[in-house]
């Protein structure tokens, strides 16, 4: 049996009418939880009880803008109500909301709908960057809730994010460099000896941290920002850089610089990459690749002197951003998402399996998860677990116990490999409470003074860094 409709009937009662336009509101979603109908609008997020007679504004206590939040999307699971707001062009969008109460309180969830311009990994935190002025996010939690911190940076574009150890770098466009010692919960701005404040690239390497500049300086730190040296030359605007192993590469407008004695030279190696804009670099071992704008990407064997063509991207592709883990290198293109290579960059094949949007800007890694961050739809991750070779350098650490977990009073670490070995006891809010240096394979820990709750354990070495986790009942 088919019902047939003979007539639709308006049911706008309650919803907010625009003179001057003679219209009401764009209605951009709608969702059915419990007895209660919502709708998602331009101007905000209105519920129905009554079978849509008549609609109520649904208080987000957030605002954006003049014109209310943009509600683009309405998902209700269980007992849990999700609005998502704002577009890929940025209007009016303040992340994602969630309410428990149906639509009582909100709560922001997740990174707004934005393009993410840069993303990095340190310790228990990953930070992501947008292109919005003063958006820079951080998650403890492998991405589950972002946290918005960074006041102390202000009203900036966070256009690069580097790590240095435990040190991360925030590259802004305008104010310069600031740097964060707690794992994101303060940003101080470090920019002595920077004559140019547009920072357009950010590399850690050789204990070194280096800054590029849209008009084409480098500069250099060996005390994490206290600090500046510009080094010698100005090259075109620098896109991206790269540094290891007694070298340092630079990507611009104008192909791939290099240096081989800490920037005081330069060489233009334009063989076989000509002209073509350097939107991201990486070095793996004895090996550079260079990601284009419109060439996909180029790999040298032999520090830049010569360039072959890697197979498996497509030629068209822009390659905005490289990350590693293990024998994986990783690279996010447009528009062809996430590819993976398990051979230095020899061949490479997708991995994009529950990915969105293909449009991939920014790529990091840290001990569970890859994380995708793209224009428009916020950050993607995927377990490492998934992605064949990405997670062999855990080895490292397999010698590692924890316990008990839960923790009364002590907690006990065994470590093979004790040696040069510094732990860090950390909230979950990236608060810094303790570092120990470990003596011999087995140490204990006392927890009589530490609070009720989930702490992070980070244990750092020659080998790497690794995270575990622990709960103090």
């Amino acid at each position: 049996m088919f019902l047939t409709i003979t007539e639709l009937t308006a049911v706008n009662n309650g919803l907010p009418f625009d003179v001057s336009a003679n219209e009401y509101p764009s209605i951009l979603s709608l969702a059915v939880a419990g007895s209660t109908l919502y709708a998602g609008t331009a101007v905000g997020l209105f519920a129905s009880v009554d079978s849509a007679a008549s609609w109520t504004a649904v208080d987000l206590g957030v605002t954006s803008g003049t014109g209310g939040v943009r509600i683009q999307s309405v998902a209700s699971f269980e007992t849990n109500l999700f609005a998502g707001t704002g577009d890929h062009y940025n209007t009016n969008g303040i992340g994602i909301l969630l309410s428990t109460d149906a639509g009582q309180d909100w709560l922001s969830v997740g990174v707004s709908n934005t393009e993410l311009t840069a993303l990095a990994s340190c310790g228990p935190a990953v930070f992501a960057g947008t292109n919005l002025a003063g958006e820079l996010y951080t998650t403890l939690d492998g991405g589950s809730v972002w946290d918005f911190t960074n006041d102390s940076i202000g009203d900036t574009y966070v256009t690069e994010l580097a790590v240095n150890g435990s040190v991360a770098f925030a590259g802004t466009f305008s104010s310069g460099v600031f740097i964060s010692e707690n794992y994101g919960q303060t940003w101080t701005r470090r920019n002595q000896g920077l004559s140019d404040l547009y920072i357009t690239a950010l590399a850690a390497g050789d204990n070194m941290v280096y800054a590029g500049t849209m008009d084409g300086k480098v500069f250099s730190t060996g005390n994490n920002g206290v600090s500046w040296t510009e080094l010698v030359g100005d090259l075109p605007g620098v896109e991206s850089l790269a540094a290891g192993g007694g070298y340092i590469y630079a990507g611009t407008y104008d192909g791939v610089y290099g240096s081989s004695d800490n920037g005081l030279h330069w060489t233009h190696m334009d063989a076989n990459i000509g002209n073509k804009r350097i939107l991201s670099l990486i070095i793996t071992g004895e090996t550079v690749l260079a990601g284009t704008e419109v060439g996909g990407i180029y790999i040298s064997y032999d520090h830049g002197g010569y360039w072959t063509h890697a197979s498996g991207v497509f030629s068209s592709s822009r390659v905005y951003a490289f990350a590693m883990r293990g024998s994986s290198v990783f690279a996010g293109t447009d528009p062809d998402g996430v590819h993976q290579s398990t051979d230095n960059g020899g061949h490479w094949s997708k991995i994009n399996t529950g990915l969105a949007l293909t449009e991939v800007r920014a790529l990091t890694v840290d001990e569970t998860n890859i994380y995708a961050g793209t224009r428009g739809k916020g950050v993607w991750a995927r377990s490492l677990d998934e992605v064949v070779g990405a997670k062999e350098c855990e080895s490292d650490f397999s010698g590692v116990r924890v316990y008990p977990n839960p923790a009364k009073d002590k907690l006990n670490i065994e470590l093979v490999n004790y040696e040069n070995t510094d732990i860090e006891i950390m909230g979950m809010d990236g608060r810094f409470i303790r570092r120990i240096s470990l003596r011999s394979p087995e140490t204990q820990i006392d927890l009589t003074n530490l609070a009720s709750g989930i702490y992070a354990l980070g244990i750092k070495n020659k080998q790497g860094y690794t995270v575990r986790r622990f709960i103090k009942q």
